[in-house]
């Protein structure tokens, strides 16, 4: 997957300049032919980047589960 992710079937164009010994003037970013499937968004990326917060969320969950049932295991009696 990750090989064949890399491979482009377009053809190059063989009048562009290149950089193989100094950079090309201007700024080109990191933008090209790919944008169309480039995402701006990856949870995977933001629960890996935010462990506290995700930590406190599960936290919150399994204490609110918790609190929810011994207060139906109270009420049942």
């Amino acid at each position: 997957s990750g090989y064949s992710s890399q491979q482009y079937d377009g053809s190059a164009d063989h009048e562009r300049p290149d950089n193989l010994n100094a950079p090309l003037p201007g700024d080109w970013g990191a933008h090209g032919d790919f944008d169309e499937r480039a995402r701006t968004f990856s949870s995977q990326l933001w629960l890996t980047t935010r462990p506290l917060t995700v930590g406190a969320g599960l936290l919150a969950a399994v204490t609110a589960l918790t609190g929810f049932r011994i207060a139906a295991s109270f009420h049942r009696r």
